[in-house]
């Protein structure tokens, strides 16, 4: 707690305002903790046809919508980060029914439902957390897409076998650069790859590289999120972006 105050004295004497500026603390039982955030997670309506629901909520949906059921634990997804709604709207776009998917770090396992309840045939779910993987598989079941969607452990596409038409990763830009190496072997040329949005740079960066395979951008979704600047009693809006490219 010392630490978290001299910190914040810090962001005063570099003359940030802080305001109210306040630490307090206290003890909490671990259950309560890992149950607390459920007060905060409510329905969110991603697309016209997509929504994600608690599973502790109700909801009644409208005609043609498809539900999510999710309980992500302690596993990454709500389905409500910028960059994964991002990745519903383009799975939305780019799956056609009967495709079969690759979700690299799929978390929750929100991305390989959607996937599945917009009509893939079949669905790889791949996360080297096995907490992930474990959530994954019970969400899968919630939402009646065991026949469809296959969770297991793995580190990004090592050891894949299969091919696929789409394949969706939405994790952090460094990661993604590790399995691009490993795309040729489960796409076909034309086919997808659904990624959070990169920036120029880092484009450039990968055509730079002989061993990096050829990837065409064929669809961009732009999302624009606000956070707190570093500017006095200000605001900044910042742009998040998921893209899917094909593999040239």
């Amino acid at each position: 707690m010392q630490k978290v105050r001299e910190g914040l004295e810090h962001l005063k004497h570099s003359g940030l305002n802080i305001s109210p500026g306040t630490v307090t603390h206290r003890m909490v039982n671990e259950n309560d903790w890992a149950d607390e955030w459920k007060k905060y997670y409510k329905v969110s309506k991603i697309s016209d046809r997509i929504t994600i629901k608690p599973t502790w909520e109700e909801y009644d949906p409208s005609p043609g919508e498809k539900v999510i059921e999710l309980d992500p634990g302690m596993a990454f997804g709500t389905g409500t980060h910028p960059t994964t709604a991002l990745c519903i709207h383009l799975l939305e776009q780019a799956l056609t029914p009967g495709d079969r998917v690759i979700d690299v770090g799929c978390g929750s396992g929100v991305l390989s439902i959607v996937a599945g309840k917009l009509g893939a045939e079949h669905v790889l779910a791949l996360d080297l957390d096995p907490l992930a993987v474990e959530k994954t598989r019970e969400n899968v079941e919630t939402n009646h897409l065991s026949g469809v969607i296959e969770a297991r452990e793995g580190d990004l596409l090592k050891g894949v076998g299969q091919t696929a038409d789409l394949v969706v990763a939405n994790i952090l830009a460094e990661i993604i650069v590790l399995l691009v190496h490993d795309l040729p072997r489960v796409l076909k040329p034309g086919e997808r790859l659904s990624l959070p949005g990169l920036s120029k740079k880092r484009q450039n960066g990968w055509k730079r590289r002989s061993s990096m395979p050829a990837l065409k951008c064929w669809k961009r979704n732009t999302r624009t999120v606000g956070w707190q600047s570093s500017r006095k009693n200000g605001k900044m809006a910042g742009v998040s972006n998921a893209e899917i490219f094909c593999l040239t």
